[in-house]
């Protein structure tokens, strides 16, 4: 509820200014925001740097606060299915092999997300297992499949003592946003930091925006 309060006032105010300003210089909409970015990067740079933080709060609580670690298992036949919310993963080739010193072990699936119907479209992930022969380490590599609002990460744990493929499947909500709100963050800040013009025009123009910008603000109060 902060990260969606924070994120609506600060495109509040941009339209509250670029409003006023299009009034008072009877221009368009777009023209006045374009000018507003143009002449008062400083205030402008924060506001969206702001505005990239919260859309990071948001991210994470979401990641953190909904994800969904799901253990499953199947037969290493291919064809076994096995279904974690609303994803239905589909056993499609099971093998080993050995390269450089390393014995790899791919479970590949074919994954379908089943809110989407029947004609839902099927991707194909491939976590493995690789075992170091030289450290004699073993290390997991997670497939991972994106949409648009979550991430599925799909870990393959190996056989089990009854021959089955052991799997961890976690679905994380709301990660992306922790990623467009960090490149958010760093377009404000690289705003903020855009070297000003020293030119007489574009200082009264930069005053004149901090007014419009005070004058929106102290309208929300």
């Amino acid at each position: 509820m902060v990260a969606v309060f924070a994120a609506t006032a600060v495109l509040e105010l941009f339209y509250l200014g670029a409003r006023t300003k299009s009034k008072n210089l009877d221009i368009g909409l777009g023209s006045a925001l374009f000018s507003i970015f143009r002449f008062n990067r400083s205030q402008t740079g924060g506001y969206v740097s702001h505005l990239g933080m919260a859309i990071m709060i948001f991210g994470v609580a979401g990641s953190m606060l909904y994800v969904h670690d799901i253990p499953a298992t199947l037969g290493s036949t291919p064809g076994e299915t096995v279904r974690a919310g609303s994803y239905e993963l589909k056993l499609k080739e099971y093998r080993q092999t050995t390269r450089l010193g390393q014995q790899v072990t791919n479970a590949i699936f074919e994954m379908r997300n089943l809110d989407k119907g029947a004609n839902a479209p099927v991707r194909e992930i491939a976590p493995k297992m690789v075992f170091h022969e030289v450290q004699q380490q073993q290390t997991l590599e997670a497939a991972i499949h994106y949409e648009a609002f979550r991430d599925v990460f799909v870990v393959f744990n190996g056989i089990d003592d009854k021959g089955q493929i052991a799997l961890n499947i976690k679905i994380n909500p709301l990660i992306s946003f922790v990623w467009i709100g960090s490149v958010v963050l760093g377009l404000g800040t690289m705003v903020a930091m855009w070297p000003k013009s020293t030119r007489p025009r574009a200082t009264a123009r930069r005053r004149e925006d901090e007014e419009v910008l005070d004058e929106a603000l102290a309208s929300t109060e």
